[in-house]
């Protein structure tokens, strides 16, 4: 028997106990055809990112189970035809991944925690440099200014003729201009 999650979407009209009933009946289905449930996690109601049949939410439920190739598809018909599952999906899972651990509450991210990758990369590629708001980087600018005011227009000309930032040219030869007015 190989290692399988479900990830279904029952609609969010149904009940507490008609979520439950959705989820007796596909572990039913798995167990009396020689499979074996080993995992059931309740997310709850989520909001979807579009509208799906008229619906902009749904209760979503992970069920990790281990069964044999003709239960799957049979367990896919089965949900398929389901009026209460909105979505379904079936994938099966790598031998060595652990099943999730069984809860009756909904897990609620909380989105403040939540570091995004690049933010933990410290300045590497992709990393976004403050800006200001011409959305040239703040320390073009402040470069192109510090050297326009050191080195007078004949830099901050040479800078942008060199093919630097245009905008951190333009900045500079502004600062230029105002130094010498």
């Amino acid at each position: 028997m190989n290692p399988y999650e479900l990830m279904m979407i029952i609609n969010p009209t149904v009940d507490e106990e008609g979520v439950d009933a959705h989820i007796e009946r596909a572990g039913r289905l798995i167990v009396d055809n020689g499979g074996e449930v080993t995992g059931v996690d309740k997310w709850g109601k989520k909001r979807f990112a579009y509208v799906v049949n008229d619906l902009t939410e749904g209760y979503y439920v992970v069920m990790t189970f281990k069964a044999t190739g003709p239960i799957v598809g049979e367990l896919g018909r089965v949900l398929r035809i389901t009026d209460g599952v909105i979505r379904h999906l079936i994938v099966r899972l790598d031998e060595d991944v652990q099943p999730p651990v069984e809860s009756s509450e909904p897990v609620e991210a909380d989105s403040a925690d939540a570091v995004p990758a690049d933010a933990s990369a410290g300045g590497e590629a992709g990393s976004a440099a403050p800006s200001d708001g011409d959305g040239a980087a703040a320390g073009a600018d402040q470069g192109a200014t510090e050297g326009a005011a050191q080195g007078g227009v004949e830099d901050a000309d040479q800078s942008a003729a060199s093919g630097d930032d245009g905008a951190a040219g333009e900045v500079a030869a502004q600062a230029a201009t105002n130094d010498q007015a």
